[in-house]
């Protein structure tokens, strides 16, 4: 059974600390990157949407996402390889991807009992052909975040913790995925 403070009733989950009775307080390490029968956060489904018309280098399409933040915005190929303002699928990426580390990262930190005054990053996805394709080969995350009361060795830990665990990082098996982090 659920309750809305985010406990979950009725079954024991493994916490960081070995089996503990699911009654107790989840952490947020546990909400972000633990898979349980009795997760408070359930399976989430988010849609986006695209439609291309014409061909590939002089035709175009739209984007929109479910929440209407996105709504039939154009894309191209001139906006994807080219130098024409616009939207592709590899800035949405990046910025997913910013977002979801800034976020893993204050999980991290909230963990450690610190609340970050801002955690701000800039993702920029690589996208080369290769021998098999074009693919995103790398992402470099570079993030300033300003938290109280952490050292650079546990700054350090916390956002290495959330490179690996932002489930947008995980999106990206085979490229690298490099962090520049500076503690303001």
């Amino acid at each position: 059974m659920r309750n809305p403070v985010g406990r979950v009733e009725g079954c024991v989950q493994p916490g960081l600390g070995g089996l503990r009775d699911a009654g107790s307080r989840l952490t947020i390490y546990d909400l972000l990157f633990t898979r349980k029968p009795c997760h408070p956060i359930g399976l989430m489904d988010r849609k986006g949407s695209a439609e291309w018309k014409g061909r590939i280098k002089d035709g175009e399409g739209t984007v929109s996402s479910e929440s209407g933040v996105l709504s039939n915005v154009n894309y191209s190929f001139a906006k994807r390889f080219g130098d024409e303002a616009g939207t592709n699928p590899e800035e949405l990426l990046a910025a997913a991807h910013a977002a979801c580390f800034s976020m893993a990262a204050s999980g991290q930190f909230s963990e450690m009992g610190h609340t970050p005054d801002y955690i701000r990053t800039t993702a920029t996805a690589t996208l080369e052909k290769t021998d098999v394709g074009f693919g995103i080969t790398k992402v470099h995350l570079k993030t300033h975040a300003k938290v109280p009361g952490v050292d650079q060795a546990a700054f350090d830990q916390a956002l290495n913790n959330a490179k690996l665990g932002c489930p947008v990082s995980k999106l990206f098996k085979g490229a690298e995925i490099t962090l520049e982090a500076m503690m303001d």
